[in-house]
């Protein structure tokens, strides 16, 4: 696997960090970028189309805290609608309870921006010249990868984790994949038009009466009643819920 050609797609909000990352990428003559977003929803959209034309990337490096839609829902659609691309958090920025929620929602790897940053104090404390090429490596071998210099490295946990396919399957196993689609990129902020294209529709008229039907089944109002019922059951998770407290603990009662 050394030799063969491994795409990239990444994602980052600040400009600056796309600019480091595409860098590093571009210092290995064996690393392709397909794909560079910048914030959630851009790279999903992007993983769509590139779907249609079967030009999937086979690892996506991923942001975690970033406006329209996280890095958490981002790995959660991106396992359900995209499996076989390897997802890797990357980020400095984040507590070890979201990392455990993100690598239990299937993410195979987590890294600190540090990887990406040669020429800051702190990546000498890696004492390998080839460490990112080395992550990815044993990334795309099937190797789960977790960046010893991320902050509480060792609080990383999923023992007491539950992810998202997990809840689906055991308690909303009477939803259609139709419907649970449509709750997953509702919940990415995705309008009824972005979504019936993404879903091969030719107009967002089965998207609205799906969206009606289901209002009606949980007796719900509107999109925003969908995202908190979604959440509120485990359907769907945000880092910014996560990162409150009070939250945290409703949610895991």
């Amino acid at each position: 696997m050394e030799n063969e050609i491994i795409t990239i797609a990444f994602v980052d909000d600040i400009l600056e960090h796309r600019q480091q990352i595409r860098t590093e990428i571009e210092k290995h003559q064996n690393l392709t970028i397909v794909a560079e977003g910048e914030d959630g929803r851009d790279i999903l959209s992007q993983l769509f189309r590139l779907n249609k034309k079967n030009k999937l990337p086979q690892i996506l490096l991923l942001d975690i805290q970033m406006p329209k839609c996280c890095g958490l829902v981002v790995t959660i659609l991106c396992k359900w609608f995209f499996p076989s691309i390897k997802v890797v958090g990357l980020s400095v920025h984040t507590t070890p309870f979201v990392i455990s929620q993100i690598m239990v929602e299937g993410a195979d790897g987590f890294l600190s921006k540090f990887i990406v940053q040669p020429n800051s104090m702190v990546y000498t404390a890696y004492n390998d010249k080839n460490i990112f090429m080395n992550a990815l490596l044993k990334i795309i071998n099937g190797e789960k990868y977790i960046d010893e210099l991320l902050d509480g490295v060792d609080a990383i946990d999923t023992t007491n984790c539950i992810s998202c396919s997990k809840v689906i399957n055991t308690h909303f196993y009477n939803l259609k994949p139709l419907e649970i689609q449509f709750i997953l990129l509702n919940g990415a902020g995705f309008t009824r038009k972005e979504i019936a294209t993404f879903l091969n529709f030719k107009d967002d008229i089965i998207i609205k009466n799906l969206a009606t039907k289901i209002y009606k089944q949980f007796n719900l109002k509107n999109h925003d009643d969908l995202n908190r019922f979604a959440v509120m059951n485990g359907l769907l998770k945000f880092v910014e819920v996560y990162q409150k407290t009070a939250f945290k603990n409703l949610l895991n009662a």
